[in-house]
């Protein structure tokens, strides 16, 4: 005997599946005992009473109530159709789809995770892609522009007032001021150093003072060596011979001769430093490879046994030849 539900029971239930289904909004799907639930993460539904959601594509994500789709956020990107916004790393930014991640370009920055590049101050600059941070202008130099990728120099008549505008980070020409005898500290250099660090915004030598060479030793501190000025108008320099790439490892004289070597002046290098009273290269002007000792620069032509006989030899005549009066930018003035 078959069990028949009364018609009341059948009607309730009727009611309630006629409600749950029309009351399935744009945002949600119907499930397969008949409910509603809400779309998933980056889901849409645009009808009422839709059996699914759709992925937004690669990209996109949901909106707040799920019926459209909009680009992910700032800083984050989704590769494929249905997947999450995913923040970007320091260093990096999203691209303008959002589908992908990219370096942020020399002159910006991003310190943050899912955040965009922004440009570096005036008085900082970087040089390199995916920086997280940006460097402070050494002391004697300067940059007025935002996004900076290097700073510039003030003349060898001008500088940084350390006690007026600061050594570091200037932001105006107007912070150099012409000398009146006696220099303040400052830097010949302000590069970006390996490993994509920041450069000593340190003074490269002692504040100048008007001395006699009888003097010029003791003014020298530990590390810096009294070299001879090119200048014509004789005096000293206090130079630090364990960092100053043009006076590695001692004075180079102007007919090249010296304890020192002129880093910058060994032939086919492009990017050098000195650590330690050493030359290190970096990297070789195009055409030329570093030797296998690394000590030197060889075309790319010459076999691997010349180049390494010949790069010393280079090294030697080399820095005797480019020296020039100009050359070298002046460390502290000593006369």
């Amino acid at each position: 005997m078959r069990f028949r539900a009364p018609a009341i029971v059948l009607a309730a239930l009727l009611v309630q599946s006629a409600w749950s289904i029309s009351n399935c909004p744009a945002g949600n799907y119907l499930t397969n005992t008949g409910g509603c639930a809400a779309c998933h993460t980056s889901t849409i539904s645009t009808n009422a009473n839709s059996p699914y959601c759709t992925g937004c594509p690669a990209g996109q994500t949901n909106n707040d109530d799920h019926t459209q789709c909009v680009d992910c956020p700032d800083g984050s990107r989704s590769t494929a159709v249905g997947s999450l916004c995913r923040e970007c790393p320091a260093g990096q930014e999203s691209t303008s789809d959002h589908k992908s991640c990219q370096k942020c370009s020399p002159g910006k920055f991003n310190p943050t995770l899912g955040a965009m590049c922004q440009e570096c101050p005036a008085g900082q600059f970087n040089n390199v892609s995916g920086a997280k941070s940006c460097c402070d202008c050494c002391a004697g130099w300067y940059t007025s522009s935002k996004g900076s990728t290097s700073c510039t120099q003030c003349s060898q008549l001008e500088y940084n007032p350390p006690t007026r505008y600061g050594p570091v980070g200037s932001n105006s020409s107007g912070n150099c001021q012409v000398s009146k005898g006696t220099l303040p500290d400052y830097t010949t250099t302000c590069n970006m150093v390996a490993s994509n660090s920041c450069p000593s915004t340190t003074p490269g030598g002692p504040r100048g003072s008007l001395i006699t060479r009888k003097r010029r030793d003791m003014q020298c501190p530990n590390g810096f060596d009294a070299c001879s000025r090119y200048s014509g108008r004789g005096g000293f320099d206090c130079v630090d011979t364990q960092s100053d790439p043009e006076s590695c490892g001692g004075c180079v004289g102007l007919d090249g001769k010296g304890t020192g070597t002129d880093c910058t002046a060994i032939k086919g290098v492009s990017v050098t430093r000195c650590v330690k009273r050493s030359c290190v290269i970096d990297s070789c002007r195009k055409g030329w490879v570093k030797s296998l000792g690394g000590a030197s620069c060889v075309l790319v032509s010459h076999t691997t046994a010349s180049s390494e006989l010949g790069g010393s030899h280079a090294q030697d005549t080399d820095a005797k030849k480019r020296r020039s009066p100009a050359k070298r930018a002046i460390r502290t003035n000593i006369y």
